[in-house]
């Protein structure tokens, strides 16, 4: 089994990966990330920021409507990534 520290290791690796220009390897990591951890808005926002990198905006836009259902004011608020 899987700890539970592991989907937000992938999920930091996956946004240093996106920083760093590495959209197909972010891409990557930030899937396996959403998919063995419950999502939370942070994850999901990272999410959302790479898929739009990669050019995939309506999965984007998808990904940021899950954001503001768990947490409306997320992206509106400071966000430390920014």
């Amino acid at each position: 089994a899987l700890r539970p520290g592991v989907a937000a290791a992938r999920d930091q690796l996956a946004w240093a990966l996106f920083r760093g220009g590495r959209i197909d390897d972010a891409r990557r990591e930030s899937a396996a990330a959403l998919a063995i951890g419950a999502p939370d808005a942070h994850a999901l926002y990272h999410a959302a920021m790479i898929a739009f990198a990669a050019g995939r905006s309506e999965e984007g836009a998808a990904l940021l409507q899950r954001v503001a259902a768990i947490n409306p004011a997320y992206t509106s608020t400071f966000h430390a990534h920014h």
